[in-house]
């Protein structure tokens, strides 16, 4: 045979095997269609067998392992797919939704940026932003999540999940205004959805919307009316509006819909303790406990939250691991905060050092009523002082006067964490002193951005943050000693004395007082406790009732948080064998007031596992002493600080039984507790508690400390500062 009719042969030979491929890959694309896999799969590899590079049988391949749930094959068939043909943008979409599926979304979002300059139409490239968007918020990349969404709704305005998920995205940003728009977007395109209306209750209800918040949750229940997770959001937006039964009813519902919710669980304890409803709680915090260790064991977030687990269980390792839990999640929310604020230059930066203070409660709130005369009193030589502020404006007195006495007050309520965080760092803060931690609208992330070289946990959260991204806690030798550093992911910086800042022109009403004012009998010892319901313990109250029986004629005087608490704590005292009469509930007033008031008690007694803290000092300044028990951790052990700063460490016990016999003995010894009151009277202006000035100049010593080991490129190490002498007396 000759050459030429041996390639004649050849080619003839070649196109009847493409012509074949052809059919057994118009085979297999009919039996994928009709949903029969194995088939379609039989098929696709006979068309490979005879052809290796047959494009098309590669990438239908790969589709179908990536259907049928076989991702790492799907890679590697859409890889050589590629690897042949670099231009099919379909291709590229398909990886990255097996490396979604594989959880690399960082390497899904490499691949969708592949893809999309390959699309030509509209649908296809708003699809494929669409998913960029969701790898990118898988990924924690949220203001590329946020620009991928945006993108795809310049393409398709009407692509109602991407107005949903954008909004989901800047809500996580802090961007809660436009976060709004874009759900009132997507429930324009579908009136009837029930996670947009979910949404929007959020949304409003971080807003300090609480009556739009029930309504639009209201709405979402009308078409999930089994749903636990809104049946709690809901049930939290009622406990903020003070609507505890309410509250109450949406809990039990969401628990009895879902058993093994843990944050069913969780907001159910919450209200209990609140309502001081002690029935079955016992069993259901041990529940809640136990969850919460199997989380913890699982590497995810307990549903007890950093604040309840430091109110109910004094075990600092344990309260450590909670609060560890819950920060990883705002770490992880956060992209690359080192690259975004760089802070090595600060080293070389200005001759004050910036102190930024962080918190929305710059208002009439008990960390304002604190900190009220701390401001002013900075050194302006050293320090420029600056407030960051996301509260709502009360025009209170103390707001007008914090923003008098900085140099600096600036509202970021309207920034998300992201903004908020530049902004700190444009003012060149040197020491960003956070004052909420783990407590009611906390902004932690703005934090975990890193925007300041040096950051500090102080006073509004008793305990660690439990993140790298606080360098000091600033505590004094008994609510944090030494020992216990182990249990604190920050340094610890000791102030002398007590840590609690307060404030020595704190104003007490000068109008004299009578108990008929107050509802308190003519005659008889009048105990009080002024303390958050969810702070009373059974066992706490328990020693209460046996008190008041030992002391004839005696009261106690309380501050419930609702008419229902007090119902309930009525009905303890009557099961406990005590007239519910002697409990005597007082009504909240303005903090003079309140503290010309709390002149009338003869005795102040503490909670247990949670003190009294800056309602242990007001105690003190008005005059009143406080019986207290030290703790195993900071929360339960602030009262005994106080105690010792004001030189009284004698009304400092160690149990419930030298707690109980003390407090009798006070109150039946006259002479006793007049020599008590009479050393209050004497140390109340002449030892630390009050001396804001001390403190300051204290404080200041700690600042500057923390700065000088910055400034020597060292890391943070713990700190102790010894005392300054009072500047003002």
């Amino acid at each position: 045979m000759s050459v030429k009719k041996i390639k004649k042969r050849a080619k003839e030979l070649q196109e009847r095997k493409k012509s074949a491929s052809a059919a057994l890959f118009q085979q297999a694309s009919q039996a994928h269609q009709a949903g029969n896999m194995a088939e379609a799969e039989r098929l696709y590899r006979e068309v490979l067998a005879k052809v290796p590079g047959h494009t098309g049988a590669l990438q239908m391949l790969g589709g179908l392992a990536l259907q049928t749930g076989r991702n790492a094959l799907a890679i590697d068939l859409l890889t050589r797919a590629i690897a042949l043909d670099p231009r099919d943008p379909f291709a590229y979409c398909n990886l990255a939704v097996a490396a979604t599926n594989l959880g690399d979304c960082k390497q899904a979002v490499a691949w969708y940026a592949k893809a999309i300059p390959l699309l030509g139409q509209k649908n296809d490239l708003a699809r494929a932003y669409f998913e960029m968007g969701n790898a990118c918020k898988s990924a924690a990349l949220l203001e590329d999540a946020a620009t991928a969404f945006q993108k795809a709704l310049v393409l398709r305005p009407d692509l109602f999940m991407a107005h949903n998920n954008l909004g989901n995205v800047l809500q996580h940003l802090g961007d809660l205004d436009r976060a709004e728009t874009h759900f009132r977007r997507a429930l324009e395109i579908k009136p009837d959805d029930y996670k947009t209306l979910h949404n929007l209750g959020k949304i409003r209800h971080e807003q300090g919307q609480l009556d739009d918040a029930i309504a639009f949750y209201n709405q979402a229940l009308q078409f999930q009316p089994d749903n636990p997770g809104t049946l709690c959001n809901l049930g939290i937006v009622f406990r903020d509006h003070d609507k505890f039964d309410e509250a109450m009813l949406c809990f039990k519902r969401a628990r009895q819909i879902a058993p093994n919710d843990s944050e069913a669980l969780g907001n159910l304890v919450d209200i209990k303790e609140r309502q001081c409803d002690w029935e079955g709680l016992s069993e259901l915090k041990a529940l809640l406990r136990d969850q919460a260790e199997k989380a913890l064991a699982r590497g995810q977030r307990t549903a007890e939250t950093p604040f309840m687990s430091l109110t109910h269980h004094a075990d600092p390792p344990y309260n450590a691991a909670v609060a560890a839990s819950w920060s990883r999640g705002i770490a992880r929310a956060v992209a690359a905060p080192q690259q975004q604020f760089p802070v090595a230059d600060r080293r070389h930066q200005g001759e004050k050092i910036v102190i930024g203070y962080l918190s929305n409660d710059f208002h009439d709130h008990a960390t304002a009523h604190l900190m009220l005369g701390l401001f002013g009193l900075h050194d302006r030589e050293r320090f420029t002082v600056h407030c960051y502020s996301y509260d709502t404006e009360d025009s209170s007195r103390y707001r007008r006067k914090i923003e008098a006495d900085c140099d600096r007050f600036i509202n970021i309520r309207p920034l998300d964490a992201t903004k908020a965080a530049q902004c700190i760092h444009d003012h060149g803060v040197n020491i960003l002193v956070d004052l909420k931690g783990f407590t009611k609208d906390t902004r932690l992330e703005i934090c975990a951005h890193r925007p300041a070289p040096i950051q500090v946990n102080y006073l509004g959260f008793p305990g660690t943050i439990g993140a790298d991204f606080f360098d000091y806690i600033i505590a004094d030798p008994i609510v944090a000693p030494l020992e216990h550093a182990s249990y604190y992911s920050e340094k610890i910086a000791h102030l002398p004395h007590c840590y609690q800042v307060n404030d020595n022109r704190q104003a007490i009403a000068r109008q004299r007082v009578q108990r008929t004012d107050a509802g308190l009998p003519d005659r008889g010892f009048v105990f009080c406790s002024f303390n958050n319901s969810l702070k009373i313990e059974p066992v706490t109250f328990d020693t209460w009732m046996r008190i008041l029986k030992k002391v004839p004629e005696s009261v106690l005087w309380l501050l419930p948080q609702h008419e229902t608490t007090a119902r309930n704590l009525r009905q303890a005292a009557e099961t406990r064998g005590v007239s519910a009469h002697r409990l005597i509930f007082a009504d909240k007033l303005p903090k003079p007031e309140h503290l010309a008031r709390l002149q009338l008690a003869d005795l102040a007694l503490d909670t247990r596992l949670y003190n009294g803290h800056t309602t242990s000092s007001d105690a003190l300044w008005a005059g009143t002493p406080v019986l207290t028990l030290k703790g195993q951790h900071f929360a339960s052990r602030v009262s005994a600080s106080i105690l010792t700063a004001v030189g009284l460490p004698e009304m400092i016990t160690a149990n419930l039984t030298e707690y109980e016999t003390m407090a009798v003995a006070l109150a039946t010894t006259p002479a006793r507790l007049a020599q008590v009151r009479q050393q209050l009277a004497e140390n109340r202006l002449t030892t630390p508690l009050f001396d804001t000035e001390r403190f300051t100049r204290d404080l200041e010593t700690l600042y500057l400390r923390m700065w000088e080991i910055y400034l020597a490129g060292q890391s943070p190490r713990p700190i102790q500062c010894t005392a300054a002498t009072s500047a003002g007396r």
